[in-house]
């Protein structure tokens, strides 16, 4: 929201959304090995010191009036993403509140706070241990991938989803905001994690439908005609209406895709290989990047929202009967 209000520049916030997914996507191949080797306190214990200190350097960056020169807005500091499904029904609204009563050094320095209570937490449930340095070994997992056209499947819907996301989360900002302030943008966004939130619940009940592949391509198709929809909603009441049901779909695709994963790949390969699923996230920085690039080019967000929303849908439907993804 900061980065889109100060530059006017969808372009502009596309940088900043995919400068704060791509470390993560970076490194994942590296996680299943590390959390495997040095435990999970203490690979918790390293990444909730880095959020602190990324949290220090903003808001040192704030006070120094450095954070978005003129001369360096397309290498401006990413956002950090949304976390789970609680904080997506959260963290907009109170965001929006914070940058308006305190401007963005102050959110930075709220994050701060946050993340060292979060690390003070972790290093008492360390107790002592050592954390250990471990390099994985991502080459056998892709193999194990590349060799099975059901898994590339399962990797090119999970890619089509996130980057539709990455289309959401940028061109949210510009279609609301054109009717409505930041505060409102805040609500819309809260109202769309809480039908993440709501659709986490079901799913946690409910344990999705009985045939997993049909359920994952029909909820991402709904996703996506969702997204459609809301570009052509009138009001942010309606927007939200269609972000909080897109939304609530993610959680069963999501889970869907995880059971026919554990189901298709044996245990001991979990680790990396579920790491290794990561890789398809690179789809979201890309779609935010595209999306941000294509209406600073001067098409409507609206349109470029209803078109990725009809992208999906229609890519869905066609990924769906190809007939190896229904290999076991």
């Amino acid at each position: 929201m900061w980065a889109y209000e100060q530059t006017g520049s969808a372009g502009q916030l596309g940088a900043v959304a995919a400068a704060g997914v791509l470390p993560g996507l970076v490194l994942s191949p590296l996680a299943g090995s590390l959390v495997d080797r040095a435990g999970l306190r203490a690979a918790m214990a390293t990444g909730y010191a880095g959020v602190a200190a990324g949290a220090l350097l903003v808001a040192a960056l704030a006070t120094a009036g450095r954070l978005l020169p003129e001369a360096a807005l397309g290498r401006a500091s990413g956002l950090v993403q949304l976390g789970d499904s609680t904080a997506q029904l959260v963290a907009p609204a109170v965001g929006g509140a914070l940058l308006a009563a305190v401007g963005v050094r102050g959110v930075a320095l709220v994050e701060l706070a946050g993340a060292i209570v979060a690390l003070a937490g972790v290093a008492v449930a360390l107790r002592g241990r050592r954390v250990a340095a471990a390099v994985a070994q991502p080459v056998p997992a892709w193999r194990y991938v590349a060799q099975r056209p059901a898994l590339l499947g399962l990797l090119a819907l999970a890619g089509l989803q996130l980057g539709a996301v990455g289309f959401l989360e940028v061109l949210s900002a510009p279609i609301v905001l054109a009717v409505g302030s930041t505060a409102v943008l805040g609500l819309v966004r809260s109202v769309a994690g809480a039908g993440m939130l709501g659709g986490s619940v079901v799913m946690s009940v409910w344990g999705g439908p009985r045939d997993r592949l049909r359920g994952l391509v029909a909820f991402q198709a709904l996703f996506g005609a969702l997204l459609l929809a809301m570009s052509r909603a009138h009001g942010p009441a309606a927007m939200a209406a269609a972000a909080c049901a897109g939304l609530a779909c993610l959680p069963v695709v999501n889970g869907c895709a995880q059971v026919l994963w554990q189901t298709r790949v044996p245990a001991p390969l979990h680790g990396r290989v579920f790491a290794l699923r990561r890789a398809a996230g690179l789809a979201r920085p890309l779609g935010q990047l595209a999306a941000g690039a294509l209406v600073d080019r001067g098409l409507e967000a609206s349109l470029v929202l209803g078109s990725a929303g009809a992208a999906v849908v229609a890519a869905t439907l066609l990924t769906a009967r190809w007939r190896p993804l229904g290999a076991p």
